[in-house]
C-alpha cells in the first residue's frame, strides 16, 4: 500500500472567492446527500429493535458515502484521502 501526502487544511483554501463558492456548493450538495441518506435509513423498519438514533444513522450515511467513493474512485481519491485524515507523523 502507497501512502500519500494528504493535502493540510489550509493547503485546500485559496484566496478566490470563485472557488470559496464552489467548495461552499459542494458542501451543501454533499449534506444534502447525507441528510437524504440519513433520512432512508431513519426510515428503515425496525423489527423488535430500538428506535433508531439520528445521529447513528448520520455517521452510518457519511461511512457509507465514504465506501461508495472508495469503490467508485479507488482509495487514491482526494475524498478518500481528505476523510482518513492527516498522516500520522
Amino acid at each position: 500500500m502507497t501512502l500519500h501526502a494528504t493535502p493540510a487544511r489550509n493547503d485546500l483554501a485559496f484566496d478566490d472567492p470563485a472557488f470559496d463558492e464552489l467548495r461552499d456548493e459542494a458542501v451543501r450538495r454533499f449534506e444534502a446527500l447525507v441528510d437524504r441518506v440519513t433520512d432512508g435509513l431513519m426510515s428503515d423498519p425496525l423489527g423488535n429493535g430500538p428506535a433508531h438514533d439520528r445521529e447513528a444513522c448520520r455517521l452510518a450515511a457519511i461511512a457509507l458515502l465514504a465506501e461508495a467513493n472508495r469503490s467508485a474512485f479507488g482509495a487514491d481519491s482526494l475524498v478518500a484521502q481528505v476523510l482518513a485524515g492527516p498522516p500520522a507523523s
